[in-house]
């Protein structure tokens, strides 16, 4: 996979499935283009190029949409990342008209790590200002006794966040018990989603070999070997709609 960088506008191959993210505090959409996707930031583009579905799927799975669905979360969280590398973290008005209290409590109220202060100030240092550090610490200590709550610990598990131990040690255990909940709910419905999905996809390749197996064009024995496919496949679906159901049951308690 590559990124290219240009100023002329590609074709989106689908504008109606444009994803709005943030960029740099910039609107950034992204959508999908023929063999790659499509990140458009104001007047910039980057298209992220995966090559030919030849290339990565191989002759007989060429048209197969599915992969793009599956791998371009993963394709495009790489690429946003490489593309935050460039950006500073605040703008040169923020840095000129900084208050940095305000600035602290703020990234401590969205649990930032404390590192993230000497970012602030290499950005800021490129326009000849020097960041507050006892007012940005101040400020993040207040902010974090808003991130560091039972509450928010629960929600940050639950959707699957990492937590980066930026909590104090009074503050911790309490937001550490409400993320260990959100955790186990997080877990349980991506077990539950796999699971489903699972069963659809097995649903549909029983279809497709079904489908074959009736055709007029195909032999006796070729025939044969689908069914004994099927059946396979059947059992499999058993396995995993069985699992599914046990799952379902262990669902976690919400309090």
């Amino acid at each position: 996979m590559n990124v290219q960088h240009r100023m002329k506008k590609p074709k989106i191959r689908n504008t109606k499935s444009l994803n709005p993210l943030r960029l740099c505090g910039d609107q950034l959409n992204w959508g999908q283009g023929d063999n790659s996707v499509i990140l458009v930031r104001k007047t910039h583009h980057y298209t992220l190029t995966f090559g030919s579905w030849t290339e990565i799927m191989g002759e007989e799975n060429k048209k197969g949409e599915w992969f793009m669905k599956k791998c371009v979360s993963l394709f495009l969280s790489i690429a946003i990342a490489g593309l935050f590398l460039g950006c500073a973290t605040l703008s040169k008005n923020e840095c000129l008209e900084s208050d940095w209290f305000e600035i602290g409590r703020r990234d401590g109220s969205m649990g930032k790590p404390r590192a993230l202060f000497q970012q602030h100030s290499k950005a800021c240092g490129k326009h000849g200002v020097s960041p507050d550090r006892e007012a940005y610490y101040k400020g993040r200590d207040e902010g974090l006794k808003f991130y560091c709550t039972r509450d928010n610990g629960f929600e940050q598990g639950r959707l699957g966040q990492s937590y980066r131990y930026v909590c104090p040690s009074e503050l911790e255990p309490v937001f550490f018990a409400g993320y260990q909940k959100g955790r186990e709910l997080y877990q349980y419905e991506s077990k539950v989603k796999n699971l489903e999905n699972r069963i659809k996809s097995i649903e549909e390749q029983i279809q497709k070999k079904e489908k074959i197996r009736y055709s007029s064009k195909v032999s006796d024995g070729k025939r044969s070997r689908i069914r004994d496919e099927i059946k396979i496949l059947d059992l499999e679906y058993r396995d995993v709609a069985r699992e599914l159901k046990i799952t379902q049951k262990e669902k976690p308690v919400e309090d």
